[in-house]
């Protein structure tokens, strides 16, 4: 049947066997590759892969941990570029939705730049905001601005009624205090799930423009060593990325449990 539930552990069961047919499957894809050229290193073997762990843990020429100064550099860019973008778009979508006049006139606007893709946009960026970090942290807010505003719009218009408005007026709410007990306990569990999806876009245009201008970060490493084919090096800094989209993810998840524990219970 469709939707069937099924035991905690048989999800667990199907989640590990899913992942051990991936793992058997890349290791027959490696012992070909192996058997054919033992030099291969796009599709590094066991050995291979540890070697290239050690390596981005270890101290580079200049004393220094790369691994380090990448996963800084980028978790920085991220961190700023995507609180940035949040906050905008949380004010705009408000406005948006609770001023009509505001929603009429950047509706459309919205609209038209949402379907630009960002990294389409880097050159324009680039003369706005120059090569410095103000460049990646413009790029993230602005490439998830659309989607998080134009979505928290959509749900005050929608999961707002016009009853809940008068009712509020009706005992005497402000315009502010409408907004405040009405509209953003509304919409901000929505916002926030909407926000997790924004998340892995934002890191997308991230690595896309540390890969074209940067000097450091994830991107950057990854465009060094794709040159060289060391993919011994690469997975592992590919799962580290990995890692982190799902501690962020995650985090996101358990702040919109906190500050909006009625969303789960409905």
């Amino acid at each position: 049947m469709i939707r069937q539930p099924i035991r905690p552990w048989t999800r667990v069961a199907l989640g590990v066997g899913c992942a051990l047919l991936l793992v058997l499957a890349y290791s027959a894809l490696s012992w070909q590759a192996h058997a054919e050229n033992p030099n291969n290193t796009t599709v590094p073997n066991g050995v291979q892969l540890w070697e290239g762990v050690k390596e981005i843990f270890s101290e580079n020429r200049s004393g220094e941990i790369a691994l380090w100064d990448d996963a800084v550099a980028t978790g920085t860019r991220f961190a700023v570029g995507l609180a940035a973008g949040a906050a905008l778009s949380f004010l705009v979508g408000i406005a948006m939705g609770a001023l009509t006049p505001v929603g009429a006139g950047l509706g459309p606007t919205l609209l038209f730049f949402g379907s630009i893709p960002p990294t389409a946009m880097l050159a324009v960026y680039y003369r706005a905001f120059g090569i410095g970090e103000a460049l990646y942290v413009g790029l993230i807010a602005l490439g998830v601005f659309p989607l998080l505003a134009g979505g928290l719009y959509k749900s005050v218009l929608t999961d707002v009624t016009d009853h809940a408005v008068s009712k509020a007026y009706t005992l005497g709410a402000s315009h502010a205090e409408v907004v405040w007990n009405v509209i953003v306990p509304q919409t901000l569990p929505r916002f926030l799930e909407s926000l997790r999806l924004a998340a892995g876009l934002g890191m997308i245009f991230l690595i896309a423009a540390e890969w074209l201008l940067a000097d450091v970060g994830f991107g950057h490493r990854l465009k060094l060593l794709n040159r060289v084919a060391d993919m011994a090096v690469a997975y592992p800094y590919l799962f580290l990325l990995g890692l982190f989209g799902l501690a962020v993810d995650r985090a996101l998840l358990e702040l919109r449990r906190r500050v909006a524990p009625w969303w789960d219970e409905a």
